[in-house]
């Protein structure tokens, strides 16, 4: 009976820390939603402007467009590259950090169904 016992509260611990694990996490994805949509959107339109560029010259005439204008979209296809390459990154760190969740509480679990 005791064995019982202590095996049921470790899972409902297991399970309230996870609940708190989640609970953060999904708020803390709430905060960062505008950031990670402006993101989403701001990164292909800096990679893509060089071709927004050629159809404004296509629409208003190439002679409409400056070195100022070429050096803003320079600037924004380098900048666009290098969020893009960070972009990447760490959403490979943040997935296998949620694989390496997943995988630990699949073992914990599976250590408690021996018990």
């Amino acid at each position: 009976m005791n064995r019982i016992c202590s095996t049921l509260l470790m899972v409902l611990r297991l399970g309230v820390k996870s609940c708190v694990i989640i609970f953060v996490r999904f708020f803390m994805l709430v905060l960062l939603s505008p950031f990670i949509l402006t993101y989403l959107i701001a990164v292909p339109i800096m990679i893509l402007s060089p071709v927004i560029l050629m159809v404004m010259g296509f629409v208003n005439g190439f002679h409409t467009i400056g070195i100022a204008e070429l050096v803003e979209v320079l600037k924004g296809v380098v900048l666009g590259s290098f969020l893009a390459i960070i972009g990447y990154y760490i959403g490979k760190f943040a997935v296998k950090r949620l694989n390496e969740k997943r995988k630990w509480t699949i073992s914990i679990l599976n250590k408690e169904k021996m018990i």
